[in-house]
């Protein structure tokens, strides 16, 4: 996690990957990851894979990704699922994440995408950042996972 990337910097240019790594370029990190490391007990493999290797990339999230994993935090206070002093430290942990927001979407596109493999336009803009940049899409959404695979986005490097 951030500990990892002790030469990230939030300024927008892509840093050298730390010393003793491998660069393996952008990957963009979708909520469903996200949350999965953050709040399940049971990790998915892929959610594994991918922050173990997190200081191999350079990961990219568009906008809407603070909204979703905040509002699924909020909803499992609610809930009862998780503790007001837990919820404040996934707060924390999270604005320690060497994420780079990406502020560029392009919302026509993300509208055409969501149409095209019907997903949702929240979900599509993971897959328009994602195809602009080039990147992997970390998701565990299958039906995002197939629409990046349709887009012939590059696959998640196995670890």
């Amino acid at each position: 996690m951030a500990e990892d990337r002790e030469d990230y910097d939030d300024s927008g240019d892509s840093g050298p990957a730390p010393r003793g790594t491998s660069f393996l370029g952008d990957i963009v990190i979708d909520a469903s990851l996200t949350l999965n490391w953050f709040l399940d007990e049971v990790v998915d493999p892929i959610t594994s894979s991918v922050w173990t290797q997190m200081a191999q990339y350079e990961p990219f999230v568009p906008p809407i990704w603070h909204l979703e994993v905040r509002n699924v935090l909020l909803s499992s206070e609610r809930r009862g699922r998780l503790a007001a002093d837990r919820l404040d430290e996934l707060l924390r942990d999270l604005t320690t994440l060497p994420i780079r927001n990406d502020e560029l979407s392009d919302l026509d596109t993300a509208f055409a995408l969501a149409r095209t493999h019907g997903l949702s336009f929240y979900d599509a803009t993971y897959l328009e950042l994602a195809k602009r940049r080039r990147a992997p899409l970390a998701t565990l959404d299958s039906a995002l996972n197939r629409a990046a695979i349709a887009e012939g986005l590059p696959p998640l490097p196995q670890s």
